[in-house]
């Protein structure tokens, strides 16, 4: 690479590739500060218990009848959340 290479590369290469990430970054700002879910507490414990327990579940290619129990137990806990608040 000759010294002109590398003055273009850091003259004009680099200020894009800022401008586009600074771009990018207010853009995903943006968009997590305007995120509500609009979710009772109660209600995002459950998500994240959803959640927690699928990665758990799934995540390590096996599973088994326990956490499929898991599984029915918190989804009618969620039923019974819309039914009985």
């Amino acid at each position: 690479m000759t010294l002109a290479q590398i003055f273009v590369a850091i003259v004009v290469i680099v200020p894009l590739v800022l401008l586009v990430l600074n771009k990018i970054r207010s853009d995903l700002a943006a968009l997590l500060i305007a995120l509500v879910l609009g979710l009772a507490h109660g209600d995002i414990v459950l998500l994240t218990l959803a959640l927690a327990v699928s990665m758990v579940s799934f995540g390590t290619g096996r599973t088994n009848v326990l956490t499929g129990l898991v599984h029915v137990v918190v989804f009618v806990a969620y039923l019974l959340l819309i039914v009985v608040p």
